[in-house]
Protein backbone atom coordinates (compact mmCIF):
# COMPACT_ATOMS: atom_id res chain seq x y z
CA UNK A 1 0.00 0.00 0.00
CA UNK A 2 2.71 2.53 0.62
CA UNK A 3 4.33 2.08 -2.80
CA UNK A 4 1.03 2.38 -4.35
CA UNK A 5 0.49 6.21 -2.04
CA UNK A 6 3.74 7.20 -3.32
CA UNK A 7 3.43 6.70 -7.00
CA UNK A 8 6.13 6.52 -9.60
CA UNK A 9 6.38 10.06 -10.33
CA UNK A 10 9.02 10.81 -10.44
CA UNK A 11 11.49 7.73 -11.71
CA UNK A 12 14.56 7.95 -10.43
CA UNK A 13 16.14 5.00 -11.88
CA UNK A 14 19.43 6.01 -10.94
CA UNK A 15 18.05 5.71 -7.15
CA UNK A 16 16.17 2.73 -7.53
CA UNK A 17 19.40 0.76 -9.37
CA UNK A 18 21.30 1.77 -6.43
CA UNK A 19 18.75 0.63 -3.72
CA UNK A 20 18.31 -2.59 -5.62
CA UNK A 21 21.76 -3.55 -5.54
CA UNK A 22 22.06 -2.40 -1.93
CA UNK A 23 18.82 -4.88 -1.28
CA UNK A 24 20.62 -7.67 -3.23
CA UNK A 25 23.87 -7.36 -0.97
CA UNK A 26 21.81 -7.73 1.86
CA UNK A 27 19.25 -10.80 0.84
CA UNK A 28 23.04 -12.29 -0.04
CA UNK A 29 24.00 -11.97 3.02
CA UNK A 30 20.91 -13.46 5.03
CA UNK A 31 20.01 -16.48 2.56
CA UNK A 32 22.72 -19.13 4.47
CA UNK A 33 19.95 -17.92 7.53
CA UNK A 34 16.77 -18.68 5.92
CA UNK A 35 15.09 -21.99 5.49
CA UNK A 36 11.74 -23.08 3.92
CA UNK A 37 9.03 -20.24 3.59
CA UNK A 38 11.48 -17.49 4.91
CA UNK A 39 13.79 -18.45 1.70
CA UNK A 40 11.17 -17.46 -0.28
CA UNK A 41 9.28 -14.62 1.69
CA UNK A 42 12.38 -12.94 3.03
CA UNK A 43 13.48 -12.35 -0.36
CA UNK A 44 10.15 -10.86 -1.30
CA UNK A 45 9.32 -8.63 1.21
CA UNK A 46 12.78 -7.47 1.01
CA UNK A 47 12.29 -6.16 -2.71
CA UNK A 48 8.87 -4.90 -1.57
CA UNK A 49 10.60 -2.78 0.79
CA UNK A 50 12.99 -1.40 -1.45
CA UNK A 51 10.30 -0.54 -3.44
CA UNK A 52 8.87 1.55 -1.11
CA UNK A 53 12.09 3.13 0.07
CA UNK A 54 12.92 4.14 -3.85
CA UNK A 55 9.29 5.63 -4.49
CA UNK A 56 9.48 7.51 -1.07
CA UNK A 57 13.20 8.70 -1.10
CA UNK A 58 11.87 9.63 -4.95
CA UNK A 59 9.62 12.13 -3.90
CA UNK A 60 11.87 14.52 -2.66
CA UNK A 61 13.76 16.53 -5.29
CA UNK A 62 16.12 18.83 -4.58
CA UNK A 63 16.36 20.42 -7.94
CA UNK A 64 12.96 21.67 -9.63
CA UNK A 65 9.73 20.97 -7.63
CA UNK A 66 10.02 22.34 -4.18
CA UNK A 67 9.14 19.80 -2.06
CA UNK A 68 7.01 19.91 0.81
CA UNK A 69 7.49 18.45 4.92
CA UNK A 70 5.01 15.44 4.04
CA UNK A 71 7.37 14.11 1.34
CA UNK A 72 10.29 14.65 3.80
CA UNK A 73 8.52 12.94 6.33
CA UNK A 74 7.82 10.05 3.26
CA UNK A 75 11.20 9.84 2.76
CA UNK A 76 12.72 9.61 6.26
CA UNK A 77 10.54 7.20 7.85
CA UNK A 78 11.13 4.82 4.56
CA UNK A 79 14.69 4.95 5.05
CA UNK A 80 13.98 4.61 9.11
CA UNK A 81 11.33 1.39 7.81
CA UNK A 82 14.39 0.04 5.81
CA UNK A 83 16.76 0.11 8.71
CA UNK A 84 14.31 -1.24 11.36
CA UNK A 85 13.35 -4.40 8.94
CA UNK A 86 17.52 -4.78 7.92
CA UNK A 87 18.43 -4.68 11.71
CA UNK A 88 15.67 -7.04 12.33
CA UNK A 89 16.58 -9.31 9.71
CA UNK A 90 20.37 -9.56 10.72
CA UNK A 91 19.69 -9.72 13.85
CA UNK A 92 17.19 -13.41 13.46
CA UNK A 93 18.99 -14.63 10.20
CA UNK A 94 22.56 -13.40 10.66
CA UNK A 95 23.66 -13.21 13.87
CA UNK A 96 22.37 -11.62 17.06
CA UNK A 97 22.58 -7.79 17.10
CA UNK A 98 23.58 -6.03 20.95
CA UNK A 99 20.61 -3.99 21.89
CA UNK A 100 18.33 -5.25 19.14
CA UNK A 101 15.16 -4.60 20.68
CA UNK A 102 15.91 -0.60 21.54
CA UNK A 103 17.34 0.03 17.76
CA UNK A 104 14.85 -1.86 16.02
CA UNK A 105 12.17 -0.90 17.84
CA UNK A 106 13.20 3.10 17.79
CA UNK A 107 13.30 2.87 14.45
CA UNK A 108 10.92 1.31 13.46
CA UNK A 109 8.38 4.03 15.62
CA UNK A 110 10.34 6.38 14.09
CA UNK A 111 9.33 5.07 10.47
CA UNK A 112 5.70 4.89 11.34
CA UNK A 113 5.67 8.35 12.46
CA UNK A 114 7.34 9.71 9.52
CA UNK A 115 4.88 8.08 6.90
CA UNK A 116 1.99 8.71 9.26
CA UNK A 117 2.97 12.47 8.74
CA UNK A 118 3.78 12.33 5.62
CA UNK A 119 -0.37 11.75 4.98
CA UNK A 120 -1.20 14.91 6.83
CA UNK A 121 -2.17 17.90 4.45
CA UNK A 122 0.57 20.22 4.53
CA UNK A 123 -1.97 23.32 3.31
CA UNK A 124 -3.57 25.30 5.69
CA UNK A 125 -7.53 24.30 5.59
CA UNK A 126 -10.40 26.83 4.74
CA UNK A 127 -12.59 27.01 7.29
CA UNK A 128 -14.78 29.99 5.97
CA UNK A 129 -17.68 28.18 4.86
CA UNK A 130 -18.14 26.33 8.35
CA UNK A 131 -21.81 26.83 10.09
CA UNK A 132 -21.65 28.73 12.98
CA UNK A 133 -22.41 26.46 16.56
CA UNK A 134 -26.09 27.73 17.55
CA UNK A 135 -25.88 29.33 20.94
CA UNK A 136 -28.97 27.86 22.27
Amino acid sequence: MYIIAFGFEPLNLTLGAILYMSCSVVIYALMPGLNGVLAIGVPIYTVLLTTMAWRAISRVQLFGELWTWTKLCSCIGSICFVISDTLLGFHYFHSPLPYSQVSIMLTYYAAQLGIALSAVDSKPSSNNNRVPASKD
